[in-house]
């Protein structure tokens, strides 16, 4: 089990040029990524590994605005 996604878009049309658009997602782990681990220490590039067998869970937020012409 990898795991399961919700994902969330909004969108709205400023005029008829511009649209404004807003992408949430969050990712919960499933069982595929349990593993206990001794290496916990993370840096400013890597993700924070958990010791404790537990993976955290990834969110995404994304706003766009696109220009037609």
């Amino acid at each position: 089990n990898l795991g399961q996604e919700v994902d969330l878009s909004f969108s709205y049309a400023l005029n008829k040029n511009i649209n404004i658009t807003l992408d949430t997602g969050c990712f919960f782990p499933g069982k595929y990524f349990l593993e206990e681990r001794d290496d916990t220490s993370g840096i400013l590039f890597t993700p924070y590994v958990r010791g404790d067998g537990n993976a955290n869970n990834a969110y995404q937020i994304e706003l766009a605005t696109e220009f037609q012409f």
